[in-house]
Parts: C-alpha cells; sequence; structure tokens
C-alpha cells in the first residue's frame, strides 16, 4: 500500500472516531438533561399535589373563620412538611431538622391562635 492510501485511511478512520465519540458524548448529554427535566416536572408536580392538598384541607378544617389561620402561613407549614419527606438528597437527620422546623412553624402559628382567641374573648 502506497503512503498517501495509508495516510487516508489513518485520517479517514481518525474521523470516524471522532464522529463515534461526538455521537456517544452528545448522547450522555442528552441523556443527562431529560433526566434532569423529568425530576424537575416530577417536583413541580408534587409541590402543585402539595400547595392543592393544602388548600382544600384549609377550606375543609378550618370551617371557624376566627380559628382559621391565614392562607400563607398554612401553605408555608405545609410546603416545610412537604420539603421533608420530597427532598433531593433524603437524609433521616436533615428529616429530623426539617421536622423540627415543621413543629416550630405550627407551635407559632398555635400560638398566634391563642392570641387572636385572648383578643376575641374567647377561652
Amino acid at each position: 500500500m502506497s503512503p498517501e492510501a495509508t495516510g487516508i485511511v489513518i485520517g479517514s478512520s481518525i474521523a470516524f472516531l471522532g464522529g463515534i465519540v461526538n455521537v456517544i458524548v452528545n448522547a450522555i448529554v442528552q441523556v443527562k438533561n431529560t433526566r434532569r427535566a423529568k425530576e424537575a416536572e416530577e417536583r413541580k408536580h408534587y409541590r402543585e399535589l402539595m400547595f392543592n392538598a393544602a388548600l382544600e384541607h384549609w377550606k375543609h378544617d378550618y370551617t371557624d373563620p376566627n380559628r382559621r389561620p391565614p392562607l400563607e402561613q398554612y401553605i408555608s407549614r405545609m410546603y416545610a412538611f412537604y420539603a421533608a419527606f420530597v427532598d433531593e438528597d433524603f437524609d433521616p437527620a436533615k428529616v429530623k431538622d426539617k421536622v423540627d422546623v415543621y413543629k416550630l412553624l405550627s407551635e407559632i402559628h398555635k400560638d398566634k391562635i391563642e392570641r387572636k382567641d385572648s383578643a376575641n374573648g374567647a377561652t
């Protein structure tokens, strides 16, 4: 085989291998992007479910308007609870911390309701 033919074969082999590597790298990147988009969509769906469930719970559980917490407070408490269980890095220690935050938010809410009741003259 002549040196020119050998150069052409080597050059075309390198170009072919470069094309194969390019296709593989692009496929890996595309799979990662698709996975990230799917996870983001799932998180968005879970957030929507949490907000809808919190709103319905708020409507039905707090029928007495004097004891009904502000919706923003209630949703923030529910989001703290939701975040403890749907977080990306689910770790028992972190869940304990988040549940403690949820309990703290519940206590704050309970104190506000008690102050509201005492201001209204209720016992």
